[in-house]
Parts: structure tokens; C-alpha cells; sequence
């Protein structure tokens, strides 16, 4: 899980990804596509995204009174 905590706090850090690593993917579209996005970005595969799902809920419910 060390990958999903780079994308928390590439999130917290709001940094922005290098445009010379964007390119087109094929995204599953079923409402799950930011985090599909993300496990692709970590683990070049969608496979990942209901673990870094999870690993974000937890984190935004660990720190509701910082997010805003």
C-alpha cells in the first residue's frame, strides 16, 4: 500500500503529475474512473482502485476537520 499513500499525499501536496507522463487510457466509466486513474498512474493496471478508494475515504474520515 506504500503506492496508495504517494497518491494521498500527492493529493495533500496538490503537486502537480508531469505532463511528459500523461497520455490517453482506457478507463473503465463506471464511477470509479478517478481511482482507476490512479491505480493505472501507481500500478499500471486499474486492478488497485477500490484499495486506494478505501485508503482515501479513510484518510478524508481520519482528517474531516482539516478538509474543507
Amino acid at each position: 500500500m506504500d503506492n496508495t499513500n504517494n497518491i494521498i499525499n500527492l493529493i495533500k501536496t496538490r503537486k502537480e503529475i508531469p505532463k511528459n507522463i500523461l497520455k490517453n487510457l482506457d478507463i473503465d466509466k463506471n464511477g470509479n474512473c478517478l481511482y482507476r486513474t490512479f491505480s493505472y498512474f501507481l500500478y499500471y493496471d486499474q486492478e488497485h482502485y477500490n484499495e486506494i478508494r478505501q485508503k482515501i475515504y479513510e484518510e478524508e474520515k481520519k482528517n474531516k476537520n482539516e478538509i474543507k
